[in-house]
């Protein structure tokens, strides 16, 4: 997949998740944020060239990414609330409907500073 492709899916993921939460079906709506992170995550290092990481790579990534960007919240930490929150509730159902929701936003968040980021030119490799 490229850039553009992974923006898309993103997008489709977040748009995915709000449905499921508004059906009370928490636990899948975490996971599509979570994977909507990841794709995320995959659209930066495409933009910069990068191709395919694993989690330690889009973490190192976001590492990089956090040192420029120094809004609140971090990019380091909503990296990984995404995966110790939104992830892990997806196997574990542990965060209550109120939890829930503020992960959820706040994921989606994260997601969407990603893909903007991703989206920037000055975040392109061919401009760096």
């Amino acid at each position: 997949m490229e850039r553009s492709e992974h923006v898309a899916l993103a997008r489709t993921y977040i748009a995915a998740s709000v449905r499921l939460e508004a059906d009370g079906i928490h636990q899948l709506a975490a996971e599509a944020v979570w994977g909507a992170a990841n794709l995320a995550a995959e659209a930066c290092r495409h933009a910069r060239r990068l191709g395919h990481g694993n989690v330690a790579e889009k973490r190192r990534l976001i590492r990089e990414l956090a040192a420029a960007d120094t809004r609140e919240p971090d990019l380091e930490f909503s990296f990984h609330q995404a995966q110790v929150r939104l992830h892990n509730h997806f196997y574990t159902n542990r965060l209550t409907a109120e939890q829930a929701f503020h992960w959820l936003a706040l994921g989606r968040a994260f997601v969407e500073r990603l893909l903007q980021i991703s989206e920037t030119p000055s975040n392109q490799a061919d401009l760096l």
